[in-house]
This record gives C-alpha cells, structure tokens and sequence, in this order.
C-alpha cells in the first residue's frame, strides 16, 4: 500500500528455503494406494523444478492429512542431490513407515517438500561417492536427460515409473 502512495520501499531479495508439491485430493484419488501414485507425480513435479533451478535437496518431507482427521507428516536427511530417483526411494519409505504404523484410511490430502536446499554449484565432493564438487552423478545425469526428453515430446512422455497425475482444481499451494 505505501508503494502506491509514492514511498520508496527497497526489495528484499529472498532466499529459496525448498521445493515442494501439495494436492487436495479429489474423491476418487483418496484411496491410500492411488494418493501413494498421486505422491510420486508430486515429486517428479518438484524434482524437475529443483534441477530447473540449478539446485540440490538435502531433505525430503512427506505430509499425509486423512478424511477422518488427523495429520502423518516425517521426514528424512539425504546427500544433496537433484537425483529424482532417490527422491522417490525416500517417499516410498517413508509411505512404509506410515503403512506399518498404522493402516492408514482415505486421504484428504498430501504434501512433498524438499528442503536443505543450495546450489549444485556449491555443493561439495563427496570423497567415498567419489564425487568432485558440484558434479552430477549418474542418477543426476539420467534425471536431467528425462527433463531433456519431457521438453521435447511433452510433460510426462517418459516418468520414473508409475504414477498418477492429478487433473483439476484442488490443488494448494
């Protein structure tokens, strides 16, 4: 409002604090399973804006809300990477962890985050990979030459295993 009135506020330039996805799941979409393939195109969504951004993840969160109340949210420490491929490794573990604390019943909605972020051109070696700073290792590689591929034919010509896209206005966030 003070800008409108002519005063000269200066812009804070902001820093990224991570990438992430969330859906209000539509009814058919609300069974565990299919909202588990609902889960894994959020984070190929992520995954890709991540690398479009030159960056690296060093977090991955899952948020899991169900229709009868109640919120499952973990997360979990990785190397920094831009691999879409361990991304998903981790999201499946942690949908384990919830199936094996508890069953649980129709979802209402879920949320990936990938926190932790930096550059890749920052990111250090890693000595027992072995991986020279800021290069990309092969899982980083193929992830980069699947966006490659999407760009060329179309969003989702080639996915990393099945999913399920979720058309419609339900989305936050």
């Amino acid at each position: 409002m003070r800008m409108l009135q002519g005063m000269d506020i200066p812009l804070i330039a902001t820093e990224r604090g991570g990438f992430g996805n969330s859906k209000v799941l539509s009814p058919e979409y609300r069974d565990p399973r299919r909202a588990y393939l609902v889960g894994r195109w959020l984070v190929e969504k992520a995954t890709a804006r991540l690398r479009r951004d030159g960056r690296v993840a060093g977090r991955f969160s899952l948020s899991v809300s169900f229709m009868a109340g109640g919120v499952w949210s973990r997360n979990v420490s990785c190397f920094p990477t831009q691999d879409t491929a361990i991304f998903l490794r981790l999201h499946r573990a942690l949908w384990v962890r919830l199936w094996r604390s508890a069953r649980p019943g129709a979802v209402i909605s879920l949320g990936v985050h990938l926190g932790d972020v930096g550059l890749l051109q920052d990111r250090r070696g890693d000595l027992l990979m072995p991986l020279a700073p800021a290069e990309l290792t092969r899982g980083e590689r193929v992830s980069r030459a699947l966006d490659q591929i999407n760009a060329r034919h179309g969003d989702g010509a080639i996915r990393f295993g099945m999913n399920t896209p979720h058309p419609g206005f339900f989305e936050r966030g």
